[in-house]
């Protein structure tokens, strides 16, 4: 006897850009990545590897720098921080020709050490090297001001003067 299933096909079509982007576990990753960078290549290759990035990846901000002047990184920072889902830990005021930034912490530091993995040292750089590095490449000055290694919190300026 063959029994056949007679339930209908049911086909559902689903784009990726409908999906929710969230890539906590990239943190993980990139933090393991500067240390095997660090260990193998020298603390000098974290630098230069972040600021590759800031160059490549980041090429689309420094143009909007250069464009819209300080609003482009208060924006930009203000959609990254929605989408990771902390917008209530950043804080900006555009006054003058300087941005000021205040992170009560970071997403990523709290999402990592909460899976029990320990940040290393060189993860701050993905602040200071890569915002650093973003600036100098838009013809603008970048200050870290105060960097908690716990928590990532930070307080920081971009100076376009």
């Amino acid at each position: 006897m063959e029994v056949k299933n007679k339930m209908s096909k049911v086909e559902i079509e689903k784009k990726s850009s409908e999906n929710k982007y969230l890539h906590l576990d990239f943190h993980i990753t990139c933090d393991m990545g500067l240390q095997y960078l660090a260990k193998n290549f020298g603390e000098e290759s974290v630098v230069e590897y972040i600021e590759l990035v800031a160059q490549r990846y980041y090429s689309p901000l420094t143009r909007a720098i250069h464009q819209d002047g300080l609003k482009a990184i208060e924006v930009y920072l203000q959609k990254i921080y929605s989408i990771e889902e902390a917008a209530e830990t950043l804080f900006t005021k555009l006054e003058g020709d300087t941005l000021f930034v205040h992170l009560d912490w970071c997403p990523a530091v709290r999402y990592v050490t909460s899976k029990g993995h320990e940040m290393s040292k060189y993860y701050r750089a993905t602040t200071e090297v890569l915002y650093r590095a973003i600036a100098e490449n838009a013809g603008i000055s970048f200050s870290l001001d105060a960097y908690d290694e716990r928590s990532g919190a930070a307080d920081f300026r971009f100076i376009d003067a």
